[in-house]
């Protein structure tokens, strides 16, 4: 259900221009949302048809969502109605080039698949051995 609702946003907000009205900037982070819910929910249904829970999947959706997060902290101060977060990198007036918070949400997540990956790894190890 959630990941239909998101289609049938985003293909609304696009074609009926939902942007202008909400903001681009606003529009824009609903999208981001939206799609690491999709991704989420794809991680959801393939846990529950192979039965593992820690699996290349979850690596690979948790790096997608850190990516796209990392993406939005340099997309997002660019589109009209952004407002600045109160941690920014390199600002000048209304210039921000990089939103702080958003950015280390993305690098957090993104050293998170990293230790995913590595325990993922470790753990296929010791089931080799045994």
């Amino acid at each position: 259900m959630g990941s239909h609702t998101t289609v049938c946003f985003v293909g609304w907000g696009i074609s009926d221009r939902i942007w202008q009205e909400i903001g681009a900037c606003q529009f824009a982070r609903m999208v981001v949302l939206y799609g690491c819910i999709v991704c989420c929910f794809v991680f959801l249904v393939k846990i529950e048809i192979n039965k593992t829970i820690f699996s290349r999947l979850l690596v690979r959706c948790i790096r997608i969502i850190g990516g796209i997060v990392t993406v939005a902290s340099v997309v997002l101060p660019r589109l009209s109605g952004y407002k600045d977060s109160g941690f920014t990198i390199m600002s000048y007036e209304s210039f921000t080039l990089i939103d702080g918070w958003i950015l280390m949400i993305g690098v957090l997540l993104l050293i998170f698949a990293g230790i995913i990956k590595e325990g993922f790894s470790m753990q296929n190890e010791l089931d080799e051995v045994l």
